[in-house]
């Protein structure tokens, strides 16, 4: 009966998955940290110097950009930007990103406020991000 209890639990717990009042949690500054592939990791990132942003424009659309922190820290933006939009299909997150080269789908995974994990379309690709916390320098 006990098991029948954790079992049952671990369904509503995990079963359930991601929410779309979860959803916001992606907007912010997001720094990779590995690339699997088939379940191996194949690049670990012990920093980086490019952070993905995601801002959101409505609830469920906004844009991604890459950002250098500075160290002041404000962020250098790049010019290129791509306009992205979530939606959920078959029990699942996809974030729809397209810039003027290209267009692709990534699964979201995970998404906690400091872990994010995206898998990209129709692969076994996937890339772990921290949330990015900045250095500040202080001037004494």
């Amino acid at each position: 009966m006990k098991k029948l209890i954790i079992i049952i639990c671990s369904f509503f717990v995990f079963g359930c998955g991601l929410q779309s009042s979860d959803i916001s949690q992606l907007e912010g500054f997001w720094e990779i940290q590995s690339v699997k592939t088939d379940g191996k990791v194949v690049k670990t990132f012990k920093a980086s110097f490019n952070i993905d942003h995601y801002a959101f424009g409505d609830s469920l659309s906004g844009v991604f950009q890459k950002v250098v922190p500075q160290f002041d820290g404000n962020f250098k933006a790049s010019e290129n930007q791509s306009v992205f939009s979530i939606r959920k299909e078959d029990h699942r997150w996809w974030i729809y990103q397209k810039n003027l080269i290209d267009s692709f789908r990534m699964q979201v995974v995970t998404l906690t406020n400091d872990k994010l994990i995206l898998r990209k379309d129709s692969t076994t690709t996937e890339y772990t991000y921290r949330r990015f916390e900045p250095i500040m320098l202080q001037e004494e």
